[in-house]
C-alpha cells in the first residue's frame, strides 16, 4: 500500500522546485507548505488517538516529503520523529529505517542483560554490610574530624597562654623559657598521636568498605560496557540508502562514540529512506512540531522547523548524494550591509559606541569573517588593543560597546561581571501577552543544545543562571512591543526567554530559530548606561528602535 498523498489537482512542472531546497533553512517550499496544510487539516479533523497523545500528552516533529512517483504524479509522504505514544508505526506514516521487530528483539535482549547487572548493583548498595560500612566510615571521619577541632582548639588557648607568659618576663628566666617550649612540642606530640590513632582506627574500616566499593565499581562499569555494547548492536540495524544506490551504517557517519541520541529516528531520515526505497523522486523537505511543547526546548504548535545540524548534517550530507540540491546559504547572505556601518554613536581616546545593524556579526565567525570587529580593524589600524566589551547577536540591531585599550576593556569587562552595566531591549512579539500582567521576571537557566548548535535549552541541572526582566509598552490584538531588561548575558537569552512556554510563550517575530522567518528579527539594543572608565561617571547612550 502507498504512503503518498497525491495532490489534486496535480501541480504544474513550472510550480515545482527546480533543486532540492536547502533541509536546514527555515524557510518551506509552497508545495511543501500546501503538504503541511493539508497534513494539519486531517489531524485536525480526525480526533484519533495519535492526534489526542499529541495534544494532551507529548508533542512530536511531524515531516513531509514532497515527492514525484514513476508516474510522474506528485504527492508528498509523511513521517514522525522517534516514537509516538510508545510505537514506531502509525498508519499513514512511513516506517523507521530499521527492522522495527529485530530492533525490538535486539533491545529487550540487550535489556535483560542491562537489568541484571542493575540488580547486583542495588543488591549490593542495599546490602547491610555496605550500609553499615559505610555509615560506619563516615561516623569515624566526623569523630575525628570533631576530635581534632576539639584538641586543636585546647593547644590554641594554651599557645596564647604561653605567649602571655613569654611576654610578662621583665627578664629572661631560662628554665621557664625552656618549659614553655617542651609543653609546645608536647602539644605537637599529643596531636600527633591522635590523628594516628584516628588514622588506624579509620582506616581497618575502610578496607574493608573499600573492597565492597571495589566491587560495586566492576558493576558499573560492566553495565557502562555492556550498555555501549547494546547502542552498537542497535546502532548496526540503522541501514541508510541515497539517490546513487549506496548505504551505510550510521557509524559510518559519525565520529566513533558521537552519533548524537536520537539521530536515525528524524523525520528527514524515515521519509528519504522511504523514498529511495519505494522509487519515488524526492523534491523537497519540510517539518513542523505538532501538540504540547516540551519542557527544554523550544517548539511551538504549528510552527516549522529546519533540520537539525547536530542530528541531521552528516546523515543528510550522505541521503542527498546523487540529487541536486541547495547548499545552505550563508546567515544573512540575503542582506546588504553598507559600507559605513556600524554607525559610530560615541567615541573619545578610550571607548566606542557603535549602532551595530541587522545581519553583521559582533567578531568573525568560523564561515563569516565580516563584523563590526573586523570594520573597526580596517578603519582604525592603529588601536592595537581594540576589543569588544559584549555581543549582540548578528540579528539583533543596536548598542555595542567596544574599548580602545586593554586597560579601559578590563574597567569596562568588570562592570559586566558586577552588573552595572544597563541594557534595555525593544523587542516586537508575535502574541498580544494576553492574560500576562505588564512586567515581570524570567529565571530560565539556559545551556547549548550540543546536537543542534546554536540552540539553547532551558536546563535546571547544567544551564547556566539567566535572569531577564520585562515591560509591555504596547500591545494589540496579536503582537505587544515589550521593554526587555537582561540582568545576564547568556547567548541567545532574550530570544528564549520569550519564545519558551515558561517564558512569555511569545517567539519574538522574525525569530528564525525558536519562531517564524520575517523580514528581520523584530530585536533592538535601544539603550546602554555604564560608568565611564576614565572619568567615573555614569553614561547613558541611545539608538532609536528601526521597527
Amino acid at each position: 500500500m502507498s504512503l503518498v498523498t497525491h495532490f489534486s489537482p496535480q501541480p504544474s512542472s513550472q510550480e515545482l522546485p527546480e533543486i532540492f531546497p536547502s533541509p536546514f533553512i527555515n524557510q518551506v517550499h509552497p508545495l511543501v507548505q500546501r503538504a503541511i496544510q493539508q497534513l494539519q487539516s486531517n489531524l485536525e479533523e480526525n480526533h484519533d488517538e495519535l492526534n489526542q497523545f499529541m495534544l494532551s500528552v507529548e508533542g512530536s516533529m511531524l515531516g513531509v516529503l514532497l515527492v514525484k512517483d514513476s508516474q510522474g504524479q506528485v504527492g508528498y509522504i509523511s513521517a514522525f520523529s522517534r516514537k509516538l505514544n510508545n510505537q514506531w508505526n502509525w498508519p499513514g506514516f512511513v516506517s523507521p529505517v530499521f527492522d522495527v521487530e529485530q530492533y525490538v528483539q535486539v533491545k529487550a535482549v540487550g535489556e535483560i542483560e542491562l537489568s541484571a547487572v542493575e540488580q547486583q548493583i542495588q543488591k549490593l548498595k542495599e546490602s547491610d554490610e555496605y550500609i553499615v560500612l559505610k555509615q560506619t566510615v563516615a561516623e569515624l571521619k566526623q569523630q575525628a574530624e570533631d576530635d581534632l577541632k576539639n584538641i586543636k582548639a585546647i593547644h590554641q588557648q594554651k599557645r596564647a597562654n604561653r605567649k602571655k607568659q613569654r611576654t610578662a618576663l621583665s627578664t629572661k628566666d631560662g628554665i621557664l623559657l625552656k618549659q614553655l617550649a617542651i609543653e609546645s612540642q608536647q602539644d605537637k606530640k599529643e596531636k600527633n598521636k591522635i590523628q594516628k590513632a584516628w588514622e588506624q582506627k579509620i582506616e581497618s574500616q575502610q578496607v574493608l568498605f573499600d573492597k565492597l566499593q571495589e566491587q560495586l565499581d566492576n558493576l558499573n562499569q560492566s553495565k557502562d560496557e555492556r550498555q555501549e555494547l547494546l547502542n552498537d548492536k542497535v546502532t548496526s540495524l540503522y541501514k541508510i540508502s541515497n539517490a546513487q544506490g549506496q548505504t551505510s551504517f550510521f557509524s559510518a557517519l559519525f565520529k566513533q562514540g558521537e552519533i548524537p541520541n536520537g539521530s536515525g529516528d528524524c523525520t528527514s531520515t524515515k521519509l528519504l529512506q522511504y523514498a529511495f526505497l519505494n522509487e519515488l523522486t524526492p523534491l523537497a523537505f519540510g517539518q513542523f512540531w505538532w501538540g504540547k511543547s516540551p519542557e527544554n526546548d523550544i517548539r511551538h504548535h504549528s510552527v516549522t522547523y529546519p533540520a537539525c545540524r547536530g542530528r541531521c548534517f552528516p546523515v543528510l550530507s550522505f541521503m542527498l548524494k546523487g540529487i541536486s540540491y541547495q547548499a545552505r546559504p550563508l546567515p544573512g547572505a540575503n542582506l546588504s550591509i553598507p559600507d559605513a556601518a556600524p554607525e559610530i554613536i560615541y567615541q573619545d581616546d578610550y571607548l566606542f559606541v557603535v549602532n551595530k545593524p541587522t545581519g553583521l556579526l559582533s567578531v568573525p565567525g568560523v564561515e563569516i569573517k565580516d563584523s563590526v570587529f573586523t570594520r573597526l580593524q580596517t578603519r582604525y589600524p592603529a588601536l592595537k588593543e581594540l576589543t569588544l566589551v559584549h555581543r549582540l547577536d548578528m540579528f539583533t540591531s543596536g548598542l555595542l560597546l567596544v574599548a580602545k585599550t586593554a586597560r579601559a576593556h578590563k574597567a569596562l569587562q568588570r562592570q559586566f561581571l558586577k552588573r552595572i552595566i544597563q541594557k534595555r531591549y525593544v523587542a516586537l512579539l508575535s502574541s498580544s501577552l494576553a492574560g500576562l500582567p505588564d512586567s515581570g521576571t524570567i529565571d530560565l537557566p539556559l545551556r547549548v543544545n550540543l546536537n543542534d548548535r546554536p540552540r539553547q535549552l532551558v536546563c535546571y541541572e547544567y544551564g547556566k543562571s539567566a535572569i531577564t526582566h520585562w515591560e509591555v509598552i504596547t500591545r494589540d490584538d496579536t503582537q505587544a512591543r515589550v521593554y526587555f531588561y537582561p540582568e545576564t548575558g547568556r547567548t541567545h537569552q532574550i530570544r528564549m526567554h520569550a519564545a519558551h512556554k515558561a517564558g512569555l510563550d511569545a517567539p519574538i517575530l522574525g525569530d528564525k530559530l525558536y519562531g517564524k522567518p520575517a523580514e528581520r528579527l523584530m530585536l533592538h539594543a535601544e539603550s546602554l548606561s555604564f560608568i565611564h572608565p576614565s572619568s567615573g561617571e555614569r553614561v547613558s547612550f541611545e539608538a532609536p528602535c528601526p521597527f
